[in-house]
């Protein structure tokens, strides 16, 4: 059996099983292996505090103590899948750097990171009987609040109703840019008016991952409870306040309801920024983490598949921090964030467009993106045909296995995720999670999308999650019913790189036939069971991770 191991810095630490004492997770050995491995600094140990069923395995996190007291946010995430565990992130050696002495063991006390330094910390819950909701404080030793998590604003009125896009007006009614589905410099007018949709929202319930505050110009009003906001439409600035906090807490709603359980770090919203530019941008170095949306051409927070594609790169970064590296990495987080726009978009109305952005883009200020579908092989310098094949990819898949399938595998593929990974890489690995579900990848959206060199022909006898990985530099291939074997490596494009015989069972198959990297290949094997037999042909794929 092979092992390899992914670990993602966890930076939102989940509410439950925090002070209830140590669990010996007993089934993830690797996991023990990696952590006894660590060269943590002194007074730190790891400690397994929960476990968590998925689609594609099992999560486990453990928890950093300095001093055997928990740090707030700090730890790691391991993703047990079907016996096998990737390496792609090691847990960042940090200094807690507090002079607190303290020996003292207390369920509700931590260590929190304020600033540049860790302060010690009593976590206290703070119920509010009117409203029936409640928040944590952190209070230092000397009884002053440092950090609230999940805090909640009030008003003396719980439910309000606002009018949002839905998404955007193009996408609502099955038109383009034109016409009298224009801008007018944030007018609104009876068109306009009719793709609005009433909601409501609940100002007791505003979660606590949004955050509002003017980061650049032009400068508004951020005070998305004003008596007036949430009834503002697209003439008044508070519009976008509203577009944004309603379309992203419907995402996240829909994330809940496939499975997707991690809290929601901290994000910082500015909603008409970047002095007047045509775009918008995720900040992860900022702190905490920000996307500001431009007002140029059409404000681009009035467009939900903007602010949900935004909200998706603060997201991938929460699971896969800082490995947004690399022209093909970049282009495939792109591709992703594009889809989950479109099916987002799908879930508010059945709409199955192709057009990426369809109110701010494919007008006369900027021409958005297009998912693609049934075209030409993309050259990998050609980045707009990478990323309209991947995000074209994705919906293919949808159309064909429902769109909350293919949501919920991305879900479980963003940790996968690697800094300049290439383009067969992510395909291979995306492959390999989707068979360790239980799904299947129909090889002809590969090749339609552009992933497969359209000269090439998926083998008639590949076997459905037939798919072996390979590890390190001498990778052993054991076939265990059949010998005598004659066999050809085949690369995606076709064509045999490498072919030999072995007599017994097992098949050697040294790094330099791989390429030395990531990647993906087909195995075309002939063999017999027994002597005298007939001979046995398969085609299996090998995904190569050293």
């Amino acid at each position: 059996m092979h092992y390899g191991l992914v670990i993602i810095c966890f930076l939102v630490l989940p509410e439950f099983g925090l002070g209830k004492g140590r669990t010996d997770f007993g089934g993830c050995f690797p996991c023990k292996q990696y952590i006894e491995n660590l060269d943590l600094p002194a007074g730190m140990h790891l400690d397994p505090i929960w476990n968590s069923p998925a689609l594609s395995g099992t999560h486990y996190f453990y928890q950093l103590y300095f001093r055997n007291i928990p740090i707030w946010n700090a730890g790691i995430l391991f993703h047990h899948l079907n016996d096998t565990l990737l390496r792609d992130a090691i847990l960042p050696k940090r200094e807690v750097g507090s002079t607190v002495e303290t020996d003292i063991i207390h369920e509700d006390r931590f260590f929190v990171q304020v600033s540049n330094s860790f302060e010690l910390v009593d976590k206290r819950y703070v119920f509010n009987n009117q409203t029936g909701a409640g928040h944590l404080e952190f209070r230092d030793m000397q009884g002053r609040t440092v950090l609230i998590a999940n805090s909640l604003r009030y008003q003396n009125h719980l439910t309000r109703r606002a009018y949002v896009f839905n998404p955007n007006p193009i996408h609502s009614s099955g038109t383009s840019y034109g016409e009298v589905y224009t801008d007018r410099n944030d007018a609104m007018y009876p068109e306009l008016q009719n793709e609005m949709k009433e909601v409501n929202i609940e100002i007791d319930q505003l979660p606590y991952y949004l955050q509002f505050k003017d980061r650049s110009p032009p400068a508004y009003s951020t005070d998305i409870l004003r008596i007036d906001s949430l009834s503002a439409d697209r003439s008044q600035p508070e519009f976008e306040c509203v577009q944004v906090l309603y379309h992203i807490s419907r995402f996240v709603q829909h994330l809940r309801s496939i499975g997707f359980k991690d809290s929601i770090d901290l994000i910082q919203i500015d909603p008409h920024a970047l002095a007047g530019a045509d775009r918008s941008a995720f900040d992860p170095f900022a702190d905490p983490p920000s996307i500001q949306f431009g007002v140029g051409g059409v404000d681009d927070a009035e467009d939900a598949q903007v602010i949900i594609h935004e909200f998706c790169h603060a997201l991938i970064h929460q699971l896969n921090p800082y490995s947004y590296q690399g022209t093909e990495r970049r282009i495939m987080e792109e591709a992703i964030a594009d889809y989950f726009a479109l099916s987002y978009s799908y879930l508010l109305n059945g709409n199955t467009s192709r057009k990426v952005f369809s109110w701010d883009a494919h007008n006369p200020f900027w021409s958005g993106y297009t998912a693609r579908n049934h075209f030409a092989y993309c050259p990998t310098s050609d980045e707009r045909c990478l990323r309209e094949s991947w995000t074209g990819f994705f919906l293919e898949y949808a159309h064909q296995s429902g769109f909350e399938t293919v949501d919920r595998v991305l879900l479980n593929f963003l940790p996968l995720l690697i800094p300049n990974g290439s383009t067969q890489t992510q395909a291979a690995r995306l492959i390999w999670l989707c068979e360790q579900m239980g799904l299947n990848i129909p090889t002809s959206i590969l090749l339609d999308c552009g992933f497969l060199d359209p000269a090439f022909t998926a083998p008639a006898q590949f076997e459905s999650n037939r798919t072996r990985i390979l590890h390190g530099t001498d990778c052993l291939l054991e076939l265990t019913d059949i010998q005598y074997i004659n066999w050809d490596l085949i690369d995606l494009n076709g064509r045999v790189i490498h072919s030999g015989r072995e007599i017994g069972s097992m098949i050697r198959l040294p790094a330099e036939y791989l390429g030395g990297k990531a990647s993906m290949y087909w195995l075309k094997v002939l063999g017999i069971a027994e002597a005298g037999s007939r001979p046995v042909e398969r085609i299996m794929r090998i995904l190569y991770l050293p």
